[in-house]
C-alpha cells in the first residue's frame, strides 16, 4: 500500500469460521485529513459496515478463514516465488512464511543497509527474477526525502541477505513492484503530500530499472510513465499508481486519486521489446481505493483497500466474486500455487491488523 497509518479497529477472534458474502461491495467509509507535527497523516475513520442487498440473479460465495500470522506491522505485500517460498513485506522488513506439521510461522530476513543508513526501513513492493527477490523500501514512509533503495537476495541460499542493488532517485514512495522477465524492473512512484504546495498532493509516476546482472544495473531508474515532457492519459493524469504487475507484454498498474476521494482504476499497458510502455487502457473502475492486487487466468484477484473487500473480476473488468474482508485494511492478495497447504488458496495482508491470513474460496480461480 503506502504510507498511511490506519485505525486499530480492535481484536478480531483467530477462530477459523466460514463467512457466506453477498457479490456487492461495502459502503464507502468516511475520511479525514489531520494534521500533526508538520506532516499530513491519514487516519479514515470507519463507519458502520453496510452489505447491500445482491440482486437475485447473485449467488452465495463462501470463503473459509484459514491461519492468520500476526505481529507483522503494517503489513503490505506478499510474494509466492516460483520454487513456493512465500515472503511478506512490512514496516521494517521481510518475513519468509514456512510451514511445519500444518502450522505456518514467520521467520525474519536479515537485511544490510548501505553505509550511513538508518537501519530502518519500510519495505513494499516485491518481485523475483532470475532466481532473485527484488523489493523496494523507504527509510520513512512519510517523507519525500528520505533515501530509497532497491534490495535484493539470491533464493538459492539459504538464510541469504537482503542487500543494496542501488539507491533509487527522483521518487517520493517506491510501492509496487514487477519484473518483466527481460530484466526490466518497474515500480510505481506513489507521491506524499506537501502542504507548502498547491496542490498539496500531486500525481505519481512509473518508474523502470534495467537489470545488467543479478545485483548490477545499468544505471538509475528512470520515468517511464509519463514520458518526461509528456501529458499522461487522461484517466491517469491526476491519479497516483499503487499496485504493479507484469504478464505476457502488458504492465497492469493500480491508481488512485491522491487526496483518496474520487475514482481509482486498474489499467493495463502494453510494453515494448525495449521496456517502453504504450497507451493504457482502464480495465475496472472503484471508489474504495485499489491497492495491490494478483494475476490469475482470465482476470484479477484485487483488494479494495478502504473499500474493505477482495474482488474476483475478469480481464474485461467485469465483477465475478466480491467477499468483504473481516480485517481492517487489506493491502495485497496473492494466489497461491496449488498444494500449498490445504485450505490456503489466496494470501491477504492486513495493514490495519498488522497480519497475513490465509483463505480458502469456492472460487473457479487458478495461478496465471
Amino acid at each position: 500500500m503506502k504510507k498511511i497509518s490506519p485505525l486499530r479497529l480492535g481484536a478480531i477472534s483467530a477462530a477459523t469460521i466460514t463467512l457466506y458474502t453477498r457479490l456487492r461491495d461495502r459502503s464507502r467509509r468516511s475520511s479525514a485529513l489531520p494534521r500533526a507535527a508538520g506532516r499530513l497523516s491519514f487516519e479514515l475513520a470507519m463507519a458502520g459496515l453496510v452489505l447491500a442487498a445482491a440482486p437475485a440473479s447473485e449467488a452465495l460465495a463462501a470463503v473459509t478463514i484459514g491461519q492468520q500470522i500476526t505481529g507483522m506491522e503494517k503489513a503490505e505485500n506478499s510474494i509466492q516465488t516460483s520454487s513456493g517460498r512465500i515472503f511478506v513485506s512490512y514496516d521494517g522488513g521481510i518475513f519468509e512464511l514456512t510451514q511445519s506439521a500444518g502450522t505456518w510461522t514467520k521467520t525474519p530476513v536479515t537485511k544490510l543497509m548501505p553505509s550511513g543508513s538508518s537501519g530502518h526501513c519500510y519495505f513494499l513492493g516485491m518481485a523475483e527474477y532470475a532466481n532473485t527477490l527484488y523489493t523496494v523500501c523507504t527509510e520513512d514512509n512519510a517523507s519525500a526525502a528520505a533515501r530509497k533503495h532497491l534490495m535484493a537476495m539470491r533464493l538459492e541460499v539459504a538464510n541469504d541477505v537482503l542487500l543494496q542493488v542501488i539507491e533509487l532517485t527522483g521518487v517520493e514512495l517506491p510501492n509496487g513492484l514487477a519484473s518483466d522477465g527481460q530484466g526490466n524492473l518497474f515500480f510505481a512512484n506513489t507521491t506524499l503530500p506537501d502542504l507548502t504546495k498547491n496542490p498539496a498532493v500531486k500525481p505519481g509516476t512509473l518508474h523502470r530499472i534495467q537489470l545488467t546482472g543479478r545485483k548490477t544495473v545499468a544505471g538509475p531508474n528512470t520515468q517511464v510513465y509519463p514520458s518526461i515532457g509528456t501529458t499522461p492519459t487522461a484517466a491517469l493524469a491526476l491519479l497516483n499508481p499503487n499496485g504493479v504487475k507484469f504478464d505476457s507484454g502488458k504492465l497492469y498498474v493500480t491508481a488512485n486519486p491522491p487526496a483518496l476521494s474520487g475514482t481509482s482504476i486498474l489499467a493495463r499497458f502494453p510494453v515494448s521489446s525495449a521496456g517502453t510502455l504504450g497507451t493504457p487502457v482502464t480495465l475496472y473502475s472503484s471508489t474504495t481505493f485499489l491497492d495491490d492486487f494478483a494475476l490469475v487466468k482470465g482476470g484479477m484477484l484485487i483488494i479494495e483497500w478502504i473499500g474493505g473487500s477482495l474482488k474476483y473480476i475478469n480481464e474485461a473488468g467485469g465483477v465475478l466474486r466480491t467477499y468483504s474482508v473481516p480485517f481492517s485494511f487489506p493491502t495485497s492478495a496473492t494466489m497461491l500455487k496449488p498444494g500449498t497447504s490445504p485450505g490456503a488458496a489466496v494470501l491477504v495482508t492486513l495493514q490495519g491488523s498488522d497480519r497475513a491470513v490465509f483463505l480458502e474460496t469456492d472460487w473457479p480461480i487458478a495461478p496465471r
